[in-house]
């Protein structure tokens, strides 16, 4: 949270506080405070609490959004779905499952990154690191024998099948670095160029 405020400190673009999971404050009186004290640390353009779990005031927050999005000339051309590369494509692809199989254990400082893409008529060879803040965490995300990194490359290689229409064989393996969120240059290199 600290980490996601101080970004956005001194950010010209309207920024909506979401507060999740309300549905544990108990009791309920400790919830005003909590979001007073969290919107007076930044300048929020709305302040929105929400249950992501239990789904309350969700479509409140879906009202607040869109007038924040400016309208504009498309960024690219029609027809095509993104302006991300396929490394960029696959690495979400592998965050996003390693996200969904960590559920309650997700390590925040945690990121993909493709060392290599190989495309081959109908096979794409992938090679990935997760990189990860803290030893205890490239355990988290390895598991026992390594299962959950396993069973995380064979949910991405079916939704990048599906997503592709080709063949994926996916390498993935952890490794460590501390504050691989501060490294300019790591993040220049993943795709996260842009600032807020």
């Amino acid at each position: 949270d600290d980490h996601v405020l101080a970004s956005i400190q001194g950010s010209r673009v309207p920024c909506i506080l979401i507060v999740n999971k309300v549905d544990q404050v108990r009791p309920k009186v400790g919830l005003l405070p909590y979001i007073e004290a969290t919107a007076a640390r930044g300048d929020f353009a709305e302040i929105v609490p929400v249950s992501a779990l239990k789904g309350s005031n969700l479509e409140r927050l879906k009202q607040q959004i869109p007038p924040y999005l400016p309208e504009g000339e498309y960024l690219y051309p029609m027809g095509e779905v993104t302006d991300r590369s396929i490394e960029f494509r696959v690495a979400e692809v592998l965050r996003e499952k390693l996200m969904q199989s960590l559920q309650e254990e997700v390590p925040y400082g945690l990121c993909v990154e493709i060392e290599e893409l190989v495309e081959r008529d109908n096979l794409v060879l992938v090679d990935a690191v997760i990189w990860v803040d803290r030893e205890s965490h490239k355990g988290i995300v390895v598991g026992k024998g390594g299962l959950r990194l396993k069973h995380m490359g064979r949910a991405a290689r079916l939704e990048l099948e599906k997503l592709f229409s080709r063949k994926f064989h996916i390498e993935t393996r952890a490794k460590v670095k501390r504050n691989w969120s501060n490294d300019a240059a790591l993040l220049r290199q993943l795709g996260y160029g842009t600032q807020v």
